[in-house]
């Protein structure tokens, strides 16, 4: 409960920031820009980071968008989310769909840790540490993970295949229209 509450705060804080951001952008620019200490070429880049960041942060501020990036984060969520109970169920794991979000969500902000190539080990932690609280054993959570991460591996590959084959369809194209 405590931690709900800080990372509430934290993500309204954060809400703040974004919807504000457009309007301080250029004075946090040029406080930036004055830094005393700071070699001028770090100045900007970090000056021109600034404004890529308020530019497009400025494309939520548009209802339609700000709308539609809602409505397709949410559908995303949502696939994401009946696919890990889908999955979980298939293997005899009863998971609920909060849990599966939590889960996620837990998967997400591990990519940020420093790990191996596919993350392995780092997934497995952090389902076994997520779902453990809910009741559901160690080994269950990690056959969860590992068919999980399979899963989505092969949807990368499959897409990533799609892909650099239509590249290539297209590269080859062009390459012989100007033989």
């Amino acid at each position: 409960a405590t931690a709900l509450k800080v990372i509430s705060v934290i993500a309204l804080v954060g809400l703040g920031g974004i919807l504000i951001a457009p309007q301080i952008g250029n004075k946090l620019t040029s406080l930036v820009s004055s830094l005393p200490g700071v070699k001028q070429p770090m100045k900007e880049k970090a000056g021109r980071f600034l404004k890529q960041f308020f530019r497009g942060v400025e494309a939520l501020h548009h209802l339609s968008r700000a709308g539609m990036f809602t409505l397709f984060t949410s559908i995303i969520w949502a696939m994401d989310g009946i696919g890990v109970v889908i999955l979980a169920r298939s293997l005899h794991v009863e998971i609920a769909l909060t849990q599966s979000f939590l889960l996620l969500a837990g998967l997400g902000l591990s990519s940020a840790i420093p790990s191996t190539p596919g993350y392995v080990g780092v997934y497995q932690f952090v389902a076994v540490t997520v779902l453990q609280p809910f009741g559901i054993a160690n080994t269950d959570s990690l056959a969860l993970i590992i068919f999980l991460q399979a899963a989505n591996l092969l949807l990368v590959a499959f897409w990533g295949w799609l892909g650099i084959s239509r590249a290539s369809v297209f590269i080859g194209t062009s390459e012989n229209d100007n033989l």
